[in-house]
């Protein structure tokens, strides 16, 4: 049965918007403006990574003017390397890449729950699911419910961007005289290419997701006009988003002071809505990097009196348990979100190896939240001390 046709140029557009911003745009430009220092270069690369992808929208949109069914990578896999290549990628897409993204996405969204509302881990992980099967009835009601309910998701998405943005340029703690000198970096500033291989890596993947809108090539109207359209016109609206928070960044904060993601968040939180605005807006950007990193890896510093009210450690857990002892220290007082970076020791960097640093993450996503229960699964932390290099 073919499908409906019934996504416009607004809607698509939306839709391209959404999949790409998320909370990297508040991390992304401040290590930028950290490594590169001068306005113009951190400019060039947002202009020249905007300008990359847009080549490649070009390509997609003629693949999709070509091919306008829907699928998108899997149909020009099929068109070009054949039945049985696509038929691996959709596999893997359908198994490993979309399942596990929706998850990350929806665990990311529920971890914000805990600075609302007070919940534990079940209500948390209750949610995540309700969100996903609320979400998967939208569209299953129809393409035209659908494509409604995610386009005013990237409208609100794009609105509170905004209104940081302003918030941020009427500040009057921000000063234009951090944006002078334009192209001049100090001499103590990281070497050139190293800071422009980073930044055009770290702007590359700030971009990353805009083609998954080609999937969705069956349910546009007049696919052949519209998609090149939604995609060139997505990807400008998405470089002017991350260009004036750039913009922000740099008019908020000066360089020398963004030290480390979490002291910039706090900092800039404080430039723009004082002290509180410090604590919400950090409390908000890492609750959407756990989802990123799977893992807190968090610092907590309290009192022996609040950690003897707490309970102290959940001693059932070998992993995680500063989550759930953070819960219940907000329980106990106020909690503060330190501005000053707290540097760690990187011994197990050094000792393990790639697969032995991400086998914790691996025996979680077999064996489910028992893993963190086995000391045996946990042996990253709980294994023998090995001796450092260094």
């Amino acid at each position: 049965m073919p499908l409906s046709r019934e996504l416009g140029l607004t809607t698509t557009m939306l839709l391209v918007v959404g999949q790409v911003i998320a909370v990297g745009i508040f991390l992304t430009p401040a290590a930028m403006v950290r490594d590169l220092v001068a306005p113009v270069w951190v400019l060039a690369v947002w202009v020249l990574m905007g300008g990359m992808a847009v080549c490649g929208a070009l390509v997609f949109g003629e693949l999709a003017s070509r091919y306008p069914q829907a699928g998108g990578v899997y149909v020009y896999l099929r068109q070009a390397w054949g039945p049985r290549v696509a038929f691996l990628y959709g596999w893997k897409c359908f198994l490993v890449m979309d399942p596990g993204l929706t998850a990350a996405l929806a665990a990311g969204l529920t971890s914000y729950l805990p600075y609302v509302v007070a919940v534990g881990p079940r209500e948390q992980l209750g949610a995540g699911i309700a969100v996903i099967v609320g979400l998967a009835l939208v569209n299953i009601a129809g393409v035209r419910l659908g494509a409604r309910v995610m386009a005013l998701l990237s409208v609100a998405k794009l609105a509170l961007l905004a209104f940081v943005i302003l918030a941020g340029v009427l500040a009057p703690s921000g000063d234009w005289g951090h944006f002078v000198p334009l192209m001049h970096r100090p001499a103590d500033a990281p070497p050139i290419v190293g800071a422009l291989a980073g930044a055009i890596v770290s702007a590359f993947f700030s971009f990353g997701g805009w083609w998954e809108a080609g999937r969705m090539a069956g349910e546009v109207r007049d696919a052949q006009r519209i998609l090149p359209r939604a995609f060139v016109g997505g990807l400008a609206i998405i470089t002017a988003c991350y260009a004036l928070m750039t913009g922000l960044v740099t008019y908020a904060i000066p360089p020398e002071r963004i030290t480390s993601s979490a002291a910039f968040i706090a900092e800039l939180g404080a430039t723009i809505f004082g002290d509180g605005g410090a604590r919400v807006l950090a409390a908000v950007v890492r609750a959407g990097m756990l989802a990123a990193t799977f893992a807190a890896g968090a610092y907590l510093f309290c009192t022996p009196e609040a950690f003897e009210r707490t309970g102290g450690f959940d001693e059932t857990l070998f992993a995680t348990e500063e989550l759930t002892l953070s819960r219940a220290l907000r329980k106990v007082g106020p909690v503060v979100i330190l501005r000053e970076p707290v540097l760690t020791s990187g011994r197990k960097a050094r000792t393990h190896g790639f697969r032995e640093l991400w086998a914790p993450i691996w025996l979680i996503l077999r064996y489910g939240p028992s893993a963190l229960r086995d000391r045996a699964h946990m042996s990253l932390w709980y294994g023998h001390r090995r001796k450092d290099p260094r």
